[in-house]
């Protein structure tokens, strides 16, 4: 499974009387958080876990952006962040 739609089991796993939740993406513009700031987010949570902070080389070739001058294959993936190839 890879974990981009989720729609097709939460019938299955939704909290009984849960209501409508809330909508994440407005609360993340009324806090104005951009790509990097949910990236942040998600690093600060896994560095309360115990894990080292994110390597600069993350910082540096990661795309947190879609570019406008060029396609390029945006989905989710899971890479070893000390790993010395790219994706492509």
């Amino acid at each position: 499974m890879w974990a981009q739609e989720w729609g097709n089991v939460y019938p299955l796993v939704a909290p009984a009387n849960g209501g409508q939740g809330y909508d994440l993406t407005q609360l993340l513009k009324d806090h104005k958080v951009n790509e990097l700031g949910m990236v942040h987010y998600g690093e600060n949570f896994f560095k309360s876990l115990g894990f080292a902070p994110l390597p600069e080389t993350f910082w540096e070739r990661s795309l947190f952006l879609k570019p406008q001058d060029r396609d390029v294959v945006c989905h989710a993936s899971a890479w070893t962040l000390t790993q010395k190839t790219t994706c492509g």
